[in-house]
């Protein structure tokens, strides 16, 4: 799916790989009554505004968890993440989300600014 220097991307299936790779996190998708409400119209097979994605990465305090369709991005402390700033950061990874999304999520400001870093 996609891989950098520091993060991986990943959709959990279940509950199990959810608990994994959100553990130390605040995420509450690491608790069955929660978790339950995502997989349901997860494809792993596609990238989908659907799909509850982990920005997985060994630094515990990096960790992100995005749900485009919720418009949910969060960091370890269940905290909203500044898009716009983190895909300045981080244009790989504005690149692969934009690449598939289309239309584009109206939550996330993809412009040229944004690709630019400026």
């Amino acid at each position: 799916m996609f891989r950098n220097q520091k993060y991986r991307i990943i959709i959990p299936l279940t509950l199990k790989a959810s608990k994994y790779f959100g553990r130390n996190t605040q995420w509450c998708t690491v608790n069955t009554n929660m978790f339950k409400n995502y997989p349901r119209k997860q494809n792993p097979n596609e990238i989908s505004k659907n799909n509850l994605y982990i920005l997985y990465t060994e630094d515990l305090s990096e960790r992100l968890q995005f749900h485009f369709k919720s418009q949910q991005f969060m960091d370890v402390n269940d905290n909203d993440v500044d898009t716009e700033r983190f895909f300045k950061e981080n244009k790989d990874i504005y690149e692969f989300f934009k690449k598939h999304f289309n239309p584009l999520p109206q939550n996330i400001t993809w412009t040229k600014n944004t690709l630019e870093g400026t």
